[in-house]
């Protein structure tokens, strides 16, 4: 079997369990709870974004270029006792709020935070081990999700239920990790003096956690401004959206070291743009049933409805381009276009939120992508011609 075939297969599976159990929720009534595992789901990817701050971008373009297994394996520990070192401030900080709030909530926090540190899970597609990243993937949205699922089929409301899967899956991910890099199963080694490193590499850092924040604070701010059922219909659409960026990652991931050479990244950017014209148009027809089924009336509103598809349409154009940049080692053009996307979505989402519009909402998401795209294309375009 072809290794993008099996890819697929898997990264399919992860994010198709997310979105039924998401529906699943919806339909039997559960949006309070569908909601507050939004707010978790998008809390862990904001702090893997934090823990992260670009590392993976820097280490997998190392690993591209690096020839040794043995400089590859220490270029992995190295990284790993960077971010676990920061995993451990985070922990006793999380502690501490625990104990001051008396919050079992961050405690969870503060014990999940150190088992994403112990793992450099973004750097298997640098060692060009798509298929076991697949797995990681399919474990960490799996085990949540079905967790969740039978929480509610068996009429469970207990979060510490809830945080006790997602603990379990990031452990077992991470210790597969170590596994799949080849670094061993050995207690990760810290040193505070690598925290420096984070002051170093802002210009991939900020461009990763604005990149989270782009796709995590609707989410989060519409708890505050909308109701349950406006924070569900922000939640699916996400989780459908995450189907098409599934796609694109797997693109991306699969041939990573093949996106070094000109000819070939423009042909995964040709095939995952033609390959999801054609996905967009049937997932979107069907999901628009699916919606209706739910309760969401999307004729009555078109508007955010023809806005979804072109924010997930934008998602397929020159699907390489970030990395291509990144791999050329424009790494202060990436910070900016970065920037200058944050700042469009963050205007929209708080008017939004004050103005109780979810359209702005999705027209910052659009106005963000956009930014997005252009920014990169450009850049891509003038400093190829360069070199």
């Amino acid at each position: 079997m072809p290794k993008i075939i099996l890819v697929g297969l898997i990264v399919a599976t992860s994010q198709l369990i997310g979105v039924v159990t998401s529906s699943f929720l919806s339909l039997n009534g559960s949006h309070e709870i569908l909601a507050v595992w939004a707010n978790i789901e998008s809390v862990l990817a904001l702090l893997t974004a934090i823990l992260f701050f670009g590392h993976q971008h820097s280490l997998n373009r190392d690993l591209v270029s690096c020839k040794s297994e043995v400089v590859k394996q220490q270029l992995i520990r190295g990284t790993q006792s960077t971010i676990f070192s920061l995993s451990l401030v985070c922990m006793l900080i999380f502690g501490t709020v625990s104990v001051v709030l008396q919050d079992i909530q961050y405690a969870w926090l503060a014990i999940i935070i150190v088992f994403i540190g112990m793992s450099p899970d973004f750097s298997l597609y640098g060692l060009s081990k798509p298929v076991q990243a697949g797995v990681i993937s399919l474990l960490k949205v799996g085990v949540p999700s079905l967790t969740l699922f039978f929480m509610v089929f068996w009429g469970l409301d207990s979060l510490n239920i809830l945080f006790f899967g997602v603990a379990a899956s990031y452990l077992s991910a991470a210790l597969l990790v170590l596994i799949f890099t080849g670094i061993g199963v050995r207690a990760p080694i810290a040193s505070f003096n690598k925290l420096k490193d984070y002051l170093v590499g802002y210009k991939l850092g900020l461009p990763t956690l604005i990149l989270t924040g782009l796709r995590a604070l609707p989410v989060i701010v519409s708890t505050s401004f909308f109701g349950a059922s406006e924070v569900v219909f922000l939640v699916l659409f996400y989780k459908y959206l995450l189907l098409g960026v599934g796609v694109k990652r797997l693109l991306v991931q699969t041939y990573y070291k093949g996106i070094s050479s000109k000819l070939f990244s423009l042909k995964v950017d040709v095939l995952c743009f033609l390959g999801a014209g054609l996905g967009i148009t049937v997932l979107s027809y069907f999901y628009k049933d699916v919606m209706a089924i739910i309760g969401f009336d999307l004729e009555s509103d078109k508007v955010i409805y023809f806005i979804c598809l072109i924010l997930v349409l934008l998602n397929f154009i020159g699907v390489s381009n970030g990395t291509r940049i990144i791999l050329l080692g424009k790494d202060g053009f990436y910070f900016s276009v970065h920037v200058v996307s944050a700042i469009f979505m963050i205007s929209f989402v708080v008017f939004g939120g004050v103005y109780g519009s979810l359209s702005l909402v999705f027209f910052g998401g659009v106005a963000a992508e956009t930014v997005l795209v252009l920014g990169m294309m450009a850049g891509r375009v003038f400093y190829e011609t360069r070199t």
